[in-house]
């Protein structure tokens, strides 16, 4: 295993370091080739849900017949049944947009620093700079995200 340091950048200023593991047998280069994958798909996926996240009526739970005077209260509650069936869909199917940087690290086969067990083999150390462009106005995962549950 060998130790890799993360910071992140965006807009030319620092936002942040995480540490992971990489597994035996990743050269340098397979390391920096997840890492940039890894980012490209947040990237991705942050453009997504910026033009895409159908709108959860507030507050969720239960309509507010009074914003609909000119509707009755079961099309009111028909209404608010179809947005929230809707909201649920799309959250199933975009549920993995969501998922943080660290996330999708491990799902490609990193592992954190408090998994490491005394007498683990940690060779070398590995230093990576995740640079996150201009991509303003998107919410880039590289912390935690969190959607509504409806």
């Amino acid at each position: 295993m060998r130790l890799v340091k993360v910071e992140h950048s965006r807009c030319d200023e620092y936002d942040g370091t995480e540490y992971f593991m990489a597994p035996n047998g990743w050269s340098e280069e397979a390391v920096a080739i997840q890492i940039n994958q890894v980012m490209k798909e947040l990237i991705a996926h942050a453009k997504v849900l910026k033009d895409g996240v159908p709108e959860v009526p507030n507050p969720p739970w239960h309509p507010e017949f009074t914003k609909y005077p000119d509707k009755t209260v079961q099309e009111v509650l028909d209404a608010h049944e179809e947005a929230k069936a809707a909201y649920n869909k799309w959250y199933a199917e975009n549920k993995k947009l969501c998922a943080s940087f660290e996330a999708r690290m491990r799902e490609v086969g990193f592992t954190g620093l408090w998994e490491l067990e005394e007498g683990d083999d940690v060779q070398g150390f590995q230093e990576y700079h995740a640079y996150w462009g201009h991509n303003h106005g998107l919410d880039l995962n590289y912390k935690h995200l969190e959607l509504p549950e409806w």
